[in-house]
């Protein structure tokens, strides 16, 4: 990326603010330097309009850089190369009346529902996302003129990344400057496409905007739009059905390709009509998902309670899995409420998988009323990832080729091409991801074990055969451990004769997510499941070299182990601390394994404790930090 913007520190001065240096004695940042400085800018700077002296030269309303109450710094300006500073130009002409302003702030200020009831609001809780450029360069959203100065704009990304949040505070944005200069500006009007009857045909947005029109005045409205000061800030056109996205693809081609009365902003998903001549203009970002430092400062947001937040970001801090698929701005807000509201932490995988796939799959499309499927249903789209899951991991593999895979299609879909249903389900629930020469993988290995164990529930003939085959495969942990959680009949679980050490490693995380059931289980099946842990643990305790028992931190030494000992004791002790709150602490006071090893102290310790407990990795040991 060619720097053609940097910034300069200003001084307070009579009237406005001044920079009295040689600009030509600057050194020019680099790209990684740029990043990082508009990084902090967004997140501890706000935006203000005033009047620059720079050298001699008078600008008038120039975009500055104010810091944030508590930040102690310099105010600063953008220039260009030849050293000219932003300036916003002075519009006259009409402006909307202050109660249609008001009326559409109230509409997009908060987000749409994410759970339930639950929103995010934009004033204060919202999280500035990067965009990435075609050539996958990334950078903040500093301030809107990367967006405001382009006159035809597609915003895309795949489900739950924020879209629909980014148009809706971009809205949100306007309207307030709009409201609070007292003067004409660019108008923003929020179109939730999904809302929009489109068996009127293209009428559906002519009647739109003619409504809008009328609530503000057709003077005001003629005026604006006159002067190309209307932006049609267009919510979700993946949201629209199928049959009628032609339509809005018509409108566009009519009214702003065809004539340029308005400048446009898009959300979407990629969908293939995207590729359609129409969309060739538009310049596109994409909205990337959350990096650390972003869901830090969304937890630290969101809640106030520091020890809950604390627990919340530093498990997902401390898990890299966890960290790649809490990055989705929707799933992250999720899981953090399935945390307040349900007790569910993040690194029980089984239980938040669950919900996300719920979620993606159904709930969240089903409670917003949109028809996003063509030719798929929620049931079928679960049987077909189900199927194909199986299949992967049965043939140890994570990516597969569209014609690998025709062969599993229920019934219902032969007669459709493969490559169209797996972009369906891709585009529906981000639970697939397109790779390279018509590859596929899922998305993320946790929906790959999920739909696993979900295949193996729904054909249990297979289970027995399957048990007996891959019991002892590492890559098949999460697989049962998901059945396990499932399953009706965990007593099947309780007849596996494991021989070699392997194998009785493997088996104890079994047990440890059986034992998590223990609510569900007959008195007889409990301490079935007691007397078997009881024989592994201590089998198990020869492997541990020390426990050290410092203060937050245990650390438990494993005598020379591989990354796959280190992650074998990592499942034993995660399910260990994750709590059953359908059953108290109290039920452990005594200590429920016997004998002296260490390792039978720790697991005792831990059930009895009534502390949260996060899990970290190192080389050599598993560190379990005490909340």
């Amino acid at each position: 990326m060619t720097i053609d913007n940097y910034y300069i520190p200003l001084e307070e001065s009579p009237g406005g603010f001044a920079y009295n240096y040689d600009l030509a004695n600057l050194i020019v940042p680099d790209d990684d330097d740029i990043a990082e400085l508009e990084a902090q800018f967004a997140r501890n700077f706000t935006l203000i309009q005033g009047t620059v002296i720079i050298n001699g030269a008078t600008y008038n309303n120039c975009v500055i850089l104010k810091p944030n109450e508590g930040i102690d710094d310099k105010h600063y300006i953008r220039v260009n190369k030849d050293g000219i500073p932003d300036q916003l130009g002075e519009i006259t002409g009409a402006r909307p009346p202050a109660e249609w302003i008001n009326e559409n702030m109230l509409e997009v200020r908060n987000s749409e529902f994410y759970y339930y009831q639950y929103f995010t609001h934009l004033d204060n809780n919202y999280i500035t996302p990067y965009l990435e450029t075609s050539n996958d360069i990334s950078f903040p959203l500093l301030d809107y003129s990367h967006i405001l100065n382009t006159p035809k704009l597609l915003i895309v990304g795949g489900p739950g990344v924020g879209k629909t949040t980014f148009i809706r505070k971009l809205a949100y944005y306007l309207l307030k400057k709009l409201d609070k200069a007292r003067k004409p500006g660019l108008v923003p009007v929020y179109i939730k496409l999904r809302s929009l009857n489109f068996s009127l045909n293209e009428l559906a947005i002519s009647h739109f905007l003619k409504e809008t029109y009328s609530k503000m005045s057709l003077d005001v409205a003629h005026q604006t739009i006159t002067q190309k000061r209307f932006l049609l800030l267009f919510d979700g056109l993946d949201e629209i059905e199928p049959k009628y996205q032609e339509i809005f693809t018509f409108w566009l081609k009519e009214h702003v390709l065809n004539n340029e009365r308005y400048q446009v902003i898009i959300t979407s998903r990629e969908i293939s009509m995207l590729q359609k001549n129409e969309f060739d203009s538009f310049k596109r970002l994409k909205i990337a998902p959350f990096n650390l430092s972003q869901m830090k400062e969304y937890c630290y947001k969101v809640t106030s309670e520091k020890n809950t937040r604390n627990f919340f970001f530093h498990s997902i801090e401390k898990n890299p899995d966890l960290e790649k698929i809490l990055s989705n701005p929707l799933i992250l807000s999720l899981a953090l409420r399935l945390y307040l509201d349900k007790n569910i932490l993040p690194n029980d995988i089984t239980s938040l998988v669950k919900e996300i796939v719920d979620h993606l799959c159904e709930n969240w499309d089903l409670n917003r009323k949109i028809k996003r499927y063509n030719f798929l249903t929620s049931s079928l789209t679960r049987t077909l990832l189900s199927k194909i899951s199986y299949f992967l991991h049965t043939n140890e593999k994570v990516l597969f080729y569209s014609d690998e895979i025709e062969h599993l299609l229920p019934y219902k879909l032969t007669a459709f091409n493969v490559k169209d249903i797996l972009e369906e389900i891709s585009e529906a629930t981000g639970l697939l991801t397109p790779e390279s020469d018509n590859y596929w993988t899922f998305s993320h290995i946790f929906f790959q074990d999920f739909f696993c164990a979900n295949y193996l529930i729904d054909k249990s003939s297979s289970v027995i055969d399957d048990f007996a085959k891959f019991k002892g495969n590492y890559k098949w942990i999460n697989v049962w451990n998901n059945l396990i959680s499932m399953s009706s009949d965990p007593e099947f679980y309780m007849g596996d004769h494991t021989k070699s050490e392997y194998e009785k490693s493997l088996r104890l995380i079994r047990m440890t997510t059986l034992f998590r059931k223990s609510d569900y289980l007959d008195s007889a099946l409990y301490h079935a499941v007691l007397d078997q842990m009881q024989s592994l643990i201590e089998n198990y305790s020869h492997k541990i070299k020390s426990i050290n028992y410092g203060s937050p931190v245990i650390d438990v030494i494993l005598n020379d182990p591989s990354t796959e000992d280190i992650n074998i004791l990592w499942y034993i002790l995660c399910m260990i601390v994750i709590k059953n709150h359908e059953m108290p602490t109290e039920h452990f006071k005594n200590s429920l394994f016997k004998g002296d090893s260490e390792f039978v102290k720790l697991m005792n310790l831990l059930l009895s404790s009534s502390n949260d407990y996060l899990l970290d990795k190192t080389d050599t040991s598993i560190q379990i930090v005490k909340e």
